[in-house]
């Protein structure tokens, strides 16, 4: 997943490459769908209403129509990127649950590591370390929030909350992004991105299974058995 964005971040606009938080929700949904699971009209509409929403926080939607631009390999790799996490989603949910979000996420990060290393043995060009201790920090942080952290936060939520509420909270993502960058950036946030964070919010509590799941009580022994 990460390999096909950064690759992909090489030929296509940022805009374009935000797209990957719009299209996750979306492909688990299809995914979740392809794999048996029931859906309702209800987990439909809130799903596209959130996909709307995100589409006007990350201003890909706008008075101005669709500020995309046209498509390029890179952004079928956006695209293989998110479906490798939405398949990830998916399949990895049972074991998830099972072995629970700690050593899921752990062997998750361990043989990310491995395949990113055998990667690195045969990519062109001579590999270059961090230098200096900013960029060190920003290894440091990468490794340890949105990798270990976000992965363990991602997997544990499996135990608590449906596919689909899982899916349209993707869509936190660039409404988050956008109050970091006003807040921290100075960033000015259009009356189009409030809509858009309002229909995200609406879309998320329309969700029907927005409550924990029930956990089911142990089984009674049999009567003669203690």
């Amino acid at each position: 997943m990460a390999l096909f964005l950064f690759v992909a971040q090489r030929e296509v606009p940022v805009i374009n490459a935000s797209m990957l938080e719009a299209i996750v929700p979306l492909q688990i949904f299809v995914i979740g769908l392809c794999c048996g699971r029931r859906s309702s009209l209800l987990q439909f509409a809130g799903l596209a209403a959130g996909f709307i929403g995100c589409l006007l926080v990350l201003r890909i939607l706008s008075a101005d129509g669709i500020a995309l631009k046209s498509l390029k390999f890179g952004d079928l790799l956006i695209f293989l990127s998110g479906l490798c996490w939405a398949v990830y989603t998916v399949w990895g949910r049972e074991a998830s649950n099972r072995l629970g979000g700690w050593v899921f996420s752990s062997w998750t990060v361990l043989w990310g590591a491995a395949w990113l290393g055998v990667y690195l043995c045969f990519q062109p060009g001579p590999l270059r370390w961090p230098s200096g201790w900013i960029s060190w920090g920003w290894v440091i942080y990468f490794a340890i929030g949105p990798t270990a952290l976000a992965f363990y936060g991602w997997n544990r939520a499996q135990h608590y909350i449906s596919l689909a509420l899982l899916g349209l909270n993707e869509y936190f993502v660039p409404m988050l992004a956008a109050a970091f960058g006003f807040l921290f950036l100075g960033e000015r946030i259009t009356p189009l991105q409030l809509l858009g964070s309002v229909v995200i919010v609406g879309a998320v509590l329309i969700e029907p299974d927005l409550l924990p799941r029930k956990q089911k009580s142990p089984e009674a022994p049999p009567p003669g058995i203690r």
